[in-house]
């Protein structure tokens, strides 16, 4: 499974000239592509398994043929109401208890996406 992964990625990579930065950006677009496309149909295929395993009430699953397991558990997720903790303390207590941390990303984004973006904000306003 993994070799025919990365004969996929090899063949996307093989157009790339890593010395030209609009190569780079261009191969690591049509990689994004391809992993927004992949998870799209990992997601369908969980809710797919996920309304099978409920409806038969199935809390576990074995398959004896690809010896994968699957199990169905719940999380709990808790969020804080900042504006509502911020009524109840004063600048200096909130900055103690909210913390902020700076993280550095890269965001490309084609022309399709900003043809995206620009219908939304105007769609907004």
């Amino acid at each position: 499974m993994t070799t025919d992964n990365d004969d996929a990625i090899e063949i996307v990579l093989a157009d790339m000239n890593i010395d030209d930065l609009g190569s780079v950006i261009k191969t690591c677009s049509d990689l994004e592509h391809i992993r927004n496309a992949i998870d799209k149909q990992i997601k369908k295929l969980h809710r797919k398994v996920l309304t099978t395993m409920k409806e038969r009430k199935w809390p576990t699953y074995f398959d004896d043929k690809t010896k994968i397991s699957v199990t169905l558990s719940t999380d709990r997720h808790e969020y804080i109401n900042k504006p509502a903790l911020k009524l109840l303390l004063n600048d200096d207590q909130y900055k103690q208890i909210v913390t902020r941390k700076s993280v550095e990303t890269v965001q490309i984004v084609t022309p399709k996406e900003r043809a995206k973006m620009v219908v939304k904000n105007n769609g907004k306003n």
